[in-house]
């Protein structure tokens, strides 16, 4: 069974993980929020469940450690994602 896979575009990603723009570039930089995705040349977006569940171990108590560790793992199932397609 293929996953529910929905893309945030980068616009709205400000809004749900309540940060201004600047903060989620540092975000991404430091590995605590997963990296955009290109969907075409002038779009970018955000896996939806990837940021769910960076906004859970927050809401966890995760350490940025533990959430840089969870970034990571996220953004390699996205190759085991696509060889399940």
């Amino acid at each position: 069974m293929t996953p529910d896979i929905q893309f945030i575009r980068s616009n709205k990603v400000h809004k749900i993980l309540a940060l201004g723009r600047t903060a989620v570039d540092c975000g991404i930089a430091d590995g605590v929020i997963p990296p955009r995705i290109s969907i075409g040349k002038r779009a970018a977006g955000f896996l939806k469940h990837e940021l769910e569940a960076v906004i859970i171990a927050r809401a966890a108590g995760r350490s940025d450690e533990a959430i840089r560790s969870l970034v990571t793992q996220l953004v390699l199932s996205r190759e085991a994602t696509l060889a399940t397609l």
